[in-house]
């Protein structure tokens, strides 16, 4: 049976990869969402939450 899961994130203001140094300097995981024919979104998730999921999930 699968769950649904929801994860609460935040728009990041500089895509690339400088953007992505400086989310994880602050503990963050960079991420682009994309997909259904839609622009893509640079957005960052809380690190502490991204490495639950995956000692979770696992």
């Amino acid at each position: 049976m699968s769950e649904d899961l929801l994860l609460k994130v935040e728009r990041r203001q500089l895509p690339g990869s400088k953007g992505a140094r400086l989310v994880r300097a602050a503990g963050r995981v960079p991420a682009n969402i994309y997909g259904l024919g839609k622009p893509g979104a640079s957005v960052s998730i809380c690190g502490e939450v991204v490495e639950k999921l995956v000692t979770t999930c696992s």
